[in-house]
């Protein structure tokens, strides 16, 4: 449990993520692969590449494209720390700070496993929370809104929620 008192932090009053990486150590690797071919906006190659860029860990050489990504693992005392993995992390502090989180997904997103383990944890400690998942859409659907229609109502959704969860914390 946290004391947010003595850690004396500042929550804002709604998280938006849209697509989200959530597990540094990608263990739901296996899950992605089937879903890969029908993401045209991001590989699990492309993971593993950005993830190990974002938490500063050294990028082996490159793999033949048949092995399927790095085969170095990044070191789990970095892919378990909270700040890079949420899914390693304890979300009550959410809860507790008041924090609405917002989750935008889409079924043919690479990162769609990893995500629906992320929501289940959220939901578990029952943090507040929304979320949208496109049905058969790619990474960060949402984005395309004005070009796919199911693109602008995710855009639609989402915009909606921002804007009540807003409206409930000025009315406190």
């Amino acid at each position: 449990m946290y004391d947010l008192g003595a850690a004396k932090l500042t929550f804002p009053h709604q998280i938006v993520a849209i697509s989200p990486p959530t597990d540094l150590a990608m263990s739901k690797r296996p899950a992605m692969l089937p879903i890969e071919p029908n993401d045209p906006i991001l590989t699990v190659n492309d993971l593993d590449l950005a993830l190990r860029i974002y938490a500063g860990v050294p990028v082996p050489p490159s793999t033949a494209k048949a092995e399927r990504a790095y085969t170095i693992p990044i070191p789990s005392e970095i892919a378990s720390q909270a700040a890079y993995s949420p899914l390693a992390g304890d979300p009550v502090i959410f809860r507790e700070a008041g924090t609405k989180v917002i989750v935008v997904n889409g079924e043919w997103d690479v990162l769609y496993p990893d995500l629906e383990a992320y929501v289940a944890k959220l939901a578990e400690a029952k943090v507040d929370t929304t979320y949208i998942v496109g049905e058969k859409q790619i990474h960060v659907f949402p984005v395309l809104a004005g070009i796919m229609t199911e693109c602008t109502t995710a855009a639609t959704v989402l915009v909606k929620a921002i804007l009540k969860n807003s409206e409930d914390f000025h009315q406190k």
